[in-house]
């Protein structure tokens, strides 16, 4: 497949594929599985992008990642990196995240017609309608409300500490000047985060289905305390480096 990010500005989701593929069993005893593939264009190129500046939350992408953490795991071999990307900075009038949580709802709508088309395979079911369907996705954008009202848009994002034979694996985390990053990425700094698609997973809780995204690479923009306030011009001073849209990992 073909490398690189897709670019924001010209992403159309009628070049979305979502190829049915059965997987060959791992080990003796085990069975086929039935899993979507989601992919871009008539290349097929991994579904990548690099989002535009946003806060992040929550991050733990340094140490062991979400080991030990409330909800992490109790092992540290599977460790993960996490973090939220948001929309929380809501300047007047268009927020840069807008278009790109745009995308991921339109590949998420994708993956509900495809599940759909083929419920039977990927969710045991029959005769369940589109939105019944629908209502068993765990969406990628999650809206958070705070007293009733909505208060950001957040998508999660996550990669394992070790790989799958055992290697430890280090993100890339710098500085606008690509260079690796002295402190860690805390609460409500503002980056921008080059992510992909990682895998469609389903049989979650029973038949819950959804898109797992990857963080590939994280670059610091401004610490919290420097961020812009809402209403502010400030992200005109948000420009992010020909890096991190053409020197995807």
């Amino acid at each position: 497949m073909a490398s690189g990010p897709i670019d924001l500005s010209t992403f159309n989701p009628t070049l979305l594929n979502c190829d049915i593929v059965s997987t060959k069993p791992s080990k003796p005893g085990d069975k086929a599985r039935t899993v979507v593939k989601l992919s871009y264009g008539p290349s097929r190129r991994a579904i990548a992008f690099v989002t535009p500046p946003c806060v992040v939350d929550w991050p733990k992408l340094h140490g062991d990642g979400n080991f030990g953490t409330q909800f992490g795991p109790t092992e540290v071999d599977k460790a993960q990196y996490t973090m939220g990307v948001t929309d929380k900075l809501l300047p007047t009038g268009e927020h840069e995240m807008a278009p790109y949580f745009d995308a991921l709802r339109a590949i998420d709508d994708a993956l509900v017609a495809c599940v759909h088309a083929n419920q039977k395979e990927l969710l045991s079911s029959r005769g369940l309608s589109k939105e019944e369907v629908r209502g068993k996705l765990q969406a990628t954008v999650k809206p958070k409300y705070e007293d009733d009202a909505l208060a950001y848009n957040r998508q999660n994002m996550s990669t394992r500490k070790f790989t799958w034979n055992g290697d430890e694996r280090t993100l890339r985390i710098t500085d606008v000047r690509k260079q690796p990053l002295a402190e860690p990425v805390a609460h409500q700094d503002v980056c921008v985060v080059a992510t992909q698609v990682d895998c469609v997973y389903t049989g979650l809780m029973g038949s819950m289905f959804g898109i797992k995204w990857s963080i590939a690479e994280v670059m610091l923009l401004k610490r919290a305390e420097h961020k812009p306030q809402p209403g502010s011009d400030a992200f005109v001073d948000y420009a992010v480096p020909s890096w991190a849209k053409a020197d995807f990992p």
